[in-house]
């Protein structure tokens, strides 16, 4: 599964403020999005995902299955505002991929997924109270799920981007 994770597409280096969106940079894209698709990332749900160019990201578009996005479902988007520039709505996650690409000028992609596992708790009835189900998660998680720092300050951002749309 490492190579699945591997950043194949290329970083923003952060000199050129002005770079344009190109059919090329689409392209490459939707190639990372089937990639991820292939690599069995999205079973049970479509998954967003979103690449810094410039001033502006791709986000896989509203409705759209990141295992199968075509061309017309990818939006262009201000980063700063989140306004469209394209016509094509972004998925309802953009407010999320865009708080963190603001908040974090390190990160350049965001891939945001369920695994199966994940789908198939959510669809349960009586949902589990202890995810302790194997002897590695309380050694290495802990009894609660920490949160990264900045994580707060992200959902903040996030949380007024929506109360704003």
């Amino acid at each position: 599964m490492e190579a699945v994770f591997k950043h194949k597409l290329p970083l923003y280096d952060g000199l050129n403020k002005n770079t344009m969106i190109t059919d090329e940079h689409i392209e490459l894209f939707l190639a990372q999005a089937h990639r991820y698709g292939d690599a069995k990332l999205m079973l049970c749900s479509s998954g967003n995902l979103s690449w810094r160019i410039g001033e502006e990201a791709l986000i896989s578009g509203t409705g759209s299955w990141v295992p199968t996005l075509a061309k017309e479902k990818v939006s262009i988007c201000n980063i700063a505002s989140g306004t469209p520039t394209n016509g094509v709505k972004p998925s309802m996650e953009s407010t999320f991929h865009l708080g963190v690409l603001r908040e974090r000028p390190d990160v350049n992609v965001v891939l945001h997924f369920q695994s199966e596992y994940a789908t198939a708790i959510s669809c349960m009835k009586n949902k589990p109270t202890n995810f302790n189900v194997t002897a590695e998660i309380p050694c290495h998680v802990g009894s609660e799920i920490p949160v990264p720092a900045g994580i707060s300050r992200i959902s903040q951002s996030s949380s007024r981007s929506n109360a704003e749309t």
